[in-house]
């Protein structure tokens, strides 16, 4: 079945007064229970957790001395989910390398100066390198793995595609899909450095021998800016600063401090409740859970100029995030048909109903400075740490997404860079999708002068990786639209 022939058809929902009406009500309701019950919890439930805790971190100097310190409670969002059996929060970045880097050289390099770097008092500096996991008393704790070998997190690919020699695109996505589903070893640390020696791409009309460096970490381990600068900065010596920029906050005297975090707790918790009701997608590709499937299909789009990024940005005055949710939103309308509905939500909702490619990029932008102007995304990562202070059986009904149908990650990336000596020709990544019904999920990061992204969708949705390059093609034909459109 391909994308010409869509497998389903989601419902276009009626936006009447009425419906209007219902939403504002339901953001009310959620908004007053938020307001009564968020002191109850912090006060009755939340602050003893913390306590308890603390009591537990020492308890287990007495009675589990294989354990290290717990959990932080950011982490523990993401690393109590099955990461040994089912994993949905697996990171994979993969370098293109020129030539072959010497492996066991790396090998050496990558223990002495991180898994085995010591502070001034003698203290391991990232110990959790050499640490998996482990539950106990219904909290996550750092367990030392009981033999520690580095050869076996950094070494040559072996997985189930270990026979591909020389590895072309195809192979490629193959070997990623694998990755960003597959099971940890629930003794060992959950990272690996992976080589695969030979790597062909006729696609890019460039010669030479090419090799590909994998790195793939669970993300309760590492997020993706952590591994960011692992790659970049701390082995490749970009700095990431004058690479990509400080941000640039507004400067206010004390009272405007005071009065912008009174402000915040005034409409922090509205905009997060609006954001919730408008998160709920009712599409018909918004897939129950248990009619999910991974390893999810994908494919890889050939490197985008960030020229023609920029000067469809800067022609119709909107942000670089802008220009790429709009290109997403625009190909996934062209993919299927042009009555999907108003829109569809990825923590910002995407305008498919919007038929002209000009107004749908506005409204994209539009969209996305409301988004950026909201307090909810603050609140929402206050709200973080909080939950993660909860037993494992009690934060994943926190965690489930089953609002979205689709998410997008965009990374920043850097100038050209050697990594352990051997110079970088491309650099990509891709992301599980955590768990939830979320089929639709867009990884993209610029390298250089150019940006790629990889798409992936669920089988349920779209059967074959074939058709997921399809919808790579009309989002790249919709990027060429714009251009069209843009003033010379």
């Amino acid at each position: 079945m391909s994308i010409d022939t869509p497998p389903l058809k989601p419902k276009k929902p009626r936006k009447t007064g009425r419906g209007i009406v219902r939403t504002y009500f339901v953001v009310f309701i959620y908004l007053a229970l938020y307001i009564i019950l968020a002191p109850i919890l912090i006060i009755g439930v939340f602050s003893p957790l913390y306590i308890f805790r603390g009591i537990l971190s020492q308890l287990r100097k007495i009675f589990r001395k294989d354990l290290h310190k717990l959990i932080n409670t950011r982490s523990s969002v993401l690393a109590r989910e099955n990461w040994s059996e089912d994993p949905k929060w697996n990171l994979v970045v993969w370098l293109t390398q020129e030539g072959q880097m010497d492996l066991e050289k790396f090998r050496r390099y990558f223990y002495n100066e991180y898994v085995m770097r010591k502070d001034s008092n003698g203290k391991l500096l990232y110990p959790e390198y050499q640490q998996h996991y482990c539950k106990w008393f219904g909290f996550l704790f750092w367990r030392w793995e009981d033999a520690f070998n580095v050869q076996e997190h950094i070494r040559p690919y072996d997985g189930i595609h270990k026979k591909l020699d020389p590895v072309d695109k195809p192979g490629l996505i193959k070997i990623i899909k694998e990755l960003t589903w597959k099971a940890w070893d629930p003794q060992k640390s959950p990272w690996e450095f992976l080589q695969v020696a030979k790597y062909q791409d006729e696609g890019r009309g460039d010669q030479g021998e090419k090799s590909l460096l994998i790195f793939r970490i669970h993300h309760g381990l590492g997020d993706g800016y952590y591994i960011l600068k692992l790659v970049t900065q701390d082995i490749g010596g970009i700095s990431l600063d004058r690479a990509l920029g400080k941000p640039q906050f507004e400067r206010r005297n004390w009272f405007g401090n005071a009065l912008s975090s009174f402000l915040f707790w005034l409409r922090a918790p509205y905009q997060m409740m609006e954001m919730m009701v408008s998160a709920q997608d009712t599409n018909e590709w918004h897939l129950p859970r248990d009619e999910m499937r991974k390893p999810m299909n994908a494919a890889l789009t050939e490197p985008i100029d960030l020229g023609l990024l920029k000067n469809i940005k800067n022609n119709f005055h909107v942000s670089f995030s802008a220009v790429i949710y709009a290109a997403i939103t625009g190909g996934i309308r062209r993919a299927y048909f042009d009555d999907f509905g108003p829109s569809i939500f990825s923590f910002v909702a995407l305008p498919t109903g919007i038929s002209d490619p000009v107004k749908r990029l506005l409204k994209m932008d539009k969209n996305y400075t409301s988004l950026r102007r909201s307090s909810a995304p603050s609140l929402n990562s206050v709200h973080i740490p909080v939950i993660g202070a909860l037993p494992v059986c009690l934060i994943k009904p926190w965690c489930i997404n089953w609002m979205s149908t689709s998410l997008v990650s965009n990374f920043p990336g850097t100038p050209e860079y050697h990594f352990s000596g051997v110079k970088v020709l491309d650099m990509m990544f891709n992301a599980g999708l955590g768990e939830g019904s979320v089929g639709f999920g867009f990884c993209l990061i610029s390298y250089i002068d150019h940006i790629t992204l990889i798409s992936q969708v669920d089988p349920g949705i779209l059967p074959t990786d074939a058709d997921v390059e399809i919808l790579n093609q009309k989002i790249l034909q919709e990027l060429e639209s714009l251009k069209e459109l843009a003033s010379p």
